[in-house]
């Protein structure tokens, strides 16, 4: 799971720490890259978001890459302060729980620990379940 920089280059959360391609197939650590100057955590970097983007556009990684699993993968905000989702947002959906389509999306929210990492076996409960898969939108800067 990588998130694109304007700059044409990914970000990720790779076991909880924060890395940016350098080629296809290998990341580079972005707190040893940068000397400390970005922390490890993946979310911290939002912060301080312009001089990320500008000390990665300028960056030279190959050499640092290191090849990895795309399985070792989490999401790129770890830890949301929040997190809604849209119940019967389609027609489809909404039969299938046989329920009319609401004239208003029906929004709740998610514990933060709904996020999970690009692949990932989840331990299902009881033979009752409704899953989902979500796409994600940030609007912002």
């Amino acid at each position: 799971m990588f998130c694109t920089l304007p700059i044409r280059m990914l970000f990720g959360n790779l076991e909880g720490r924060l890395v940016v391609t350098a080629t296809a197939g290998a990341v580079v650590d972005v707190e040893r890259a940068s000397g400390g100057r970005f922390g490890p955590d993946p979310q911290g970097v939002y912060a301080v978001w312009e001089d990320f983007v500008e000390w990665a556009a300028v960056g030279s990684f190959e050499a640092e890459a290191q090849p990895f699993d795309e399985a070792r993968l989490g999401p790129p905000v770890p830890a949301p302060r929040q997190v809604f989702a849209v119940a019967l947002n389609y027609p489809e959906h909404a039969a299938e729980a046989e329920k009319t389509n609401p004239e208003s999306p029906l929004i709740f929210t998610k514990f933060p620990s709904c996020l999970v990492g690009a692949e990932v076996e989840v331990a299902v409960p009881t033979e009752m379940v409704d899953w989902e898969v979500e796409v994600v939108a940030v609007i912002g800067r």
